[in-house]
């Protein structure tokens, strides 16, 4: 299947097109919302359901060599990208130091959506691939969001970084926690509770996807803050990032051995940005800091971006790989 066929495809996928529903019901401003605790059942849901998917499937497989360059690849991949991105961002657009830090750090660290989008994407083309991909997904948050910190403390030598505050929330985040205590449960768990666990979490995903990118839309069109205001550096940045990301995760995924799915996943997890677990430590951390240009390129630009056009491509990318 060519690569415009591959858009249209997912494209015109339910969960997508829930997505973009949402865009266009908030960009008309309707009085739409989605109530905040069901919101966040629905994000808990999720988190839970694809930590118990990755723990379920690492269960019937036995561990190797190859596993352990998985993570090896995914921690050094997530730590230095964000001195890459810094150093790109600083040769092609005029933001502050701060500004520029923090969006290397959102570029470096992963979109835990985006990498369900792609996992959706695998499991409705009937695409296999390795569970030990959820764990490496809540990993990778990790070793960005700790570099991200390091290039930000150059500015701040007279007023220490509090380590312990941003190691507690680094660790202690919700799709950390969930996604890697799923992931154990999922692996651990007895055979008869395996399977009513995926009858509750794993059947019915696909519907609690639509309502999640459903309330990501309404988000994305009430959020943005403008293309003016972002300006076309970073507007070029927030496409050309997650597709050169998705080459090397591509070639990389290829090099350690991973499946053709794993190695789909492992591309959209490189070409996605965070909007979810980097904001919250910056915050905790940096309260002064504005976070709304940041925060629209990576959710209001590359996001879509990714769910619409890079899934795709990357997909149609490592079939060069795996005939």
């Amino acid at each position: 299947m060519d690569l415009l066929a591959l858009i249209s495809q997912n494209f015109l996928s339910p969960p997508v097109l829930f997505f973009m529903l949402g865009a266009l019901v908030g960009w008309a401003k309707s009085p739409l919302k989605i109530p905040d605790a069901f919101s966040k059942a629905i994000v808990y849901f999720l988190m839970i359901s694809i930590g118990l998917q990755g723990g379920l499937k690492i269960s019937m497989v036995t561990l190797d060599a190859s596993i352990l360059k998985g993570f090896l690849a995914v921690v050094g991949f997530s730590f230095f990208s964000p001195f890459i991105l810094k150093w790109v961002l600083d040769k092609t657009s005029k933001i502050s130091h701060e500004q520029s830090s923090v969006i290397s750090m959102y570029y470096g660290s992963i979109s835990i959506v985006t990498f369900v989008a792609g996992m959706n994407f695998l499991i409705q083309s009937g695409i296999p691939f390795e569970g030990h991909l959820i764990a490496m997904a809540a990993l990778m948050e990790i070793p960005a969001i700790l570099s991200g910190f390091i290039i930000l403390s150059r500015q701040h030598k007279k007023d220490p970084l509090d380590w312990n505050l941003i190691t507690k929330e680094v660790l202690l985040n919700p799709s950390v926690v969930l996604l890697l205590g799923s992931f154990v449960v999922g692996a651990v768990a007895n055979a008869g509770g395996k399977m009513a666990l995926q009858q509750f979490f794993v059947v019915p995903f696909q519907g609690i996807m639509c309502l999640f990118l459903l309330e990501m839309g309404l988000m994305v069109a009430r959020n943005f803050v403008g293309f003016r205001k972002i300006g076309g550096a970073l507007i070029l940045f927030s496409m050309l990032v997650p597709l050169l990301s998705a080459v090397a995760g591509v070639l990389i995924g290829n090099i350690i051995g991973l499946s053709m799915g794993g190695t789909v996943l492992f591309g959209v997890l490189c070409a996605s940005a965070s909007y979810v677990a980097v904001p919250a430590v910056v915050r905790a951390t940096f309260p002064d800091i504005d976070q709304s240009t940041p925060l629209s390129l990576s959710m209001g630009l590359t996001f879509p971006f990714n769910v619409i056009f890079c899934i795709p491509f990357t997909y149609h990318l490592s079939s060069y790989f795996y005939k």
